[in-house]
């Protein structure tokens, strides 16, 4: 069998409302030569994942907890293609979202691609959001479990900021010969940013802000994120910058999404 352009890969745990709405956004992708692998440890394997019969989607449930770190490596291990992207089971992936990452990673020959800048929505405050991880002084907000704060950055209290741009690897796409040289840590949190610093001293990293409006990375109260977006935006530009999102996170969060 040939092997396919791209290998998206998510790891899940207990989101079965969320897969049939990453689904959609994988099956919608302008690019059409990939495979999907899903590795769900969740206590029950997902009946909607299992009721698939799309050959480019490989769904595997296992009884064994295991770490995501953990979980990206069988992903990546299983895989078919030279060039891996990240699909997080809670965010949304616009149409153009694989095909813009793809044509960056190829016209300035990078081994690994991620959005340096992004759109937010958080379900708990109901409020959208763009932050560009690369300005790391000025005024930013604190989206977290707790109400939303602003702190003003500079040169003495942002140290923690030195390499936020490097992690959030819900837009992270790779070749795999990056994960041959190195794979990652098997832990529950930051393992994404540890995987792209050590690939650092041998890879080259290209960054983008997404300017076309192709990806929302969501916070809500299941996930770890905590996020500093510099902009808050009014809610109907959901409509008019992601048009396909909104039914989509509504229906995938029970309402959080606002209708406007």
């Amino acid at each position: 069998m040939t092997a396919p352009l791209v290998s998206i890969i998510t790891p899940t745990f207990n989101r079965p409302e969320l897969l049939p709405i990453l689904c959609k956004c994988v099956l919608d992708q302008s690019v059409s030569d990939f495979e999907w692998l899903v590795l769900d440890d969740s206590p029950s394997p997902s009946a909607f994942m299992r009721g698939l019969s799309d050959h480019r989607i490989i769904y595997e449930h296992i009884d064994e907890k295991r770490t995501i770190g953990a979980k990206r490596n069988h992903l990546v291990q299983s895989s078919r293609a030279g060039i891996i992207a990240q699909f997080d089971d809670d965010d949304f992936y616009g149409q153009d979202y694989l095909s813009t990452m793809l044509s960056a990673m190829r016209e300035r020959h990078a081994d690994v691609v991620k959005l340096f800048g992004f759109f937010l929505y958080s379900t708990r405050y109901k409020t959208f959001g763009y932050w560009d991880l690369t300005t790391k002084v000025g005024p930013h907000w604190l989206w977290s479990p707790a109400p939303p704060a602003l702190v003003m950055l500079d040169e003495q209290n942002n140290g923690i900021f030195k390499e936020t741009h490097l992690g959030f690897g819900f837009s992270y796409v790779f070749k795999k010969t990056v994960w041959d040289h190195g794979k990652f840590p098997d832990t529950d949190f930051n393992e994404d940013a540890a995987f792209v610093a050590a690939a650092l001293r041998h890879f080259k990293l290209v960054g983008l802000h997404d300017h076309q409006c192709t990806c929302i990375h969501v916070l809500h109260d299941s996930n770890k994120s905590r996020c500093y977006p510099q902009y808050i935006m009014p809610n109907f530009l959901v409509r008019r910058l992601f048009p396909k999102a909104e039914d989509l996170l509504a229906s995938s969060l029970a309402g959080a999404m606002p209708h406007v």
